[in-house]
């Protein structure tokens, strides 16, 4: 996060919030195609890793890398995601983000952690050190710049990926190409379908600012800016939900299950809500000397934001709870209905609020993900108001829980 921070303000102070806005939208389109290309490739290959022989996996999730290109080549022609100017270099960087996605997930099936997370790091290191040469040394501040970085950061991470991993691997193997396609798939399909829409469900407004507003470029850079803060303060319920994941999923008592799941959420609300107010509180003038004399109105659109951030600090821990027993299609659900709300709204805003139409959006979408969540949870485990009330004893909870997972 603290790298792709140092990237967000190199691109700001270099190239404008306009700069920003365009490689935010490129971003997008490589995400896209990850994520589709993940159906395949993706976490499920972290249970299969050590159930399916390799070749079978990689034969399987190579083609349908290609594949995915190729259906993001006709949506991205159909619908102006990406810059059309950019389209080309998006489907290569998104096929080589896709292979080096396949590497982790079955260095992480395997059980190479060590490994794992220094391909996690290498490749936001990676691109800065590029960004600073370009931008700083050699006065060749751009988009095309910004590629030829990202190409830089992304081979190079893929030959680390290929040489950590280079013992897992075998030769594709071709053989009953159908089975292993349908394997792979079922293992991962709710799950990874929930994560498309989430993905979409943040991501829509920088598409529908591109194209309800004129010379709207600054506007979804600035609103990257804002996603970017908001995926800081995302990342410690994350964090905890690694946490809470790991420990549920290995459970059978539905009282201990939601006694963890209710100490995690009251731990995520308070930090998230702290982090929340602090964001808040940040006046535009700090922003401004952090990001640029472009980054105008920040302060307001986390205040349009913090609803939703507050609202998904919750929804992450219900999230991994449904993850953790199973029920991967509720949390499918819930992200498809935030995505159909952050569409609908932004449509109905965005023409006339434009960028705070667009962050008005987001908090409506991640507030209905989460009154989702609270309905489905709530019909097999009854919620009080005071599951949401901060105990001091959550964080014996917490610590007993690290500490297991150490053990």
């Amino acid at each position: 996060m603290i790298a792709m921070l140092c990237v967000v303000i190199l691109n700001t102070r270099f190239m404008g919030v306009a700069g920003q806005g365009t490689v935010a939208l490129i971003n997008l389109g490589i995400l896209i195609q990850v994520a589709l290309s993940n159906f395949i490739g993706g976490g499920a290959l972290v249970y299969l890793a050590s159930r399916m022989e390799s070749g079978k996996i990689l034969a399987a999730s190579l083609l349908w890398a290609v594949a995915s290109a190729g259906i993001c080549l006709v949506l991205f022609q159909l619908v102006p995601v990406v810059p059309t100017e950019f389209i080309a270099d998006t489907l290569i960087l998104g096929f080589i983000q896709s292979i080096i996605i396949l590497l982790m997930q079955l260095l992480l099936g395997r059980e190479e952690v060590s490994r794992y997370n220094l391909m996690v790091a290498l490749q936001p290191i990676s691109l800065v050190m590029a960004i600073i040469y370009f931008y700083v040394m050699m006065h060749d501040a751009s988009v095309q710049s910004f590629i030829i970085c990202s190409y830089i950061s992304f081979v190079f991470t893929l030959l680390a990926a290929l040489k950590a991993s280079k013992q897992l691997l075998m030769r594709p193997d071709f053989s009953n190409l159908h089975t292993s396609f349908a394997k792979i798939f079922n293992y991962g399909k709710f799950a990874q379908g929930g994560n498309i829409f989430h993905l979409l469900n943040l991501r829509s407004q920088y598409v529908l600012l591109e194209w309800l507003v004129a010379h709207s470029r600054p506007l979804v850079g600035v609103l990257s800016i804002g996603m970017y803060a908001a995926e800081a303060i995302w990342n410690i319920s994350k964090s905890l939900s690694v946490v809470q994941y790991s420990r549920i999923s290995n459970l059978n008592d539905e009282n201990k299950i939601s006694g963890i799941t209710h100490s995690f959420l009251r731990i995520s609300l308070a930090l998230g809500l702290s982090a929340t107010i602090i964001a808040v509180l940040i006046p535009d003038g700090f922003y401004q000397k952090i990001f640029g004399n472009g980054v105008i109105g920040l302060q307001g659109i986390m205040l349009l934001l913090a609803p939703g951030l507050i609202a998904n600090c919750c929804s992450v821990i219900f999230s991994h709870y449904f993850s953790g027993t199973g029920l991967h299609i509720k949390n499918m659900y819930a992200s498809g209905l935030g995505f159909l709300c952050a569409v609908a709204m932004g449509l109905l805003l965005i023409p006339t609020l434009e960028l705070k139409g667009a962050a008005i959006a987001i908090s409506v979408a991640l507030i209905t993900q989460l009154v989702y969540f609270l309905f489905s949870y709530s019909r097999k485990i009854k919620l009080k108001f005071s599951d949401f009330i901060f105990h001091r004893s959550d964080l014996e909870m917490l610590r007993k829980s690290t500490s297991a997972e150490v053990k």
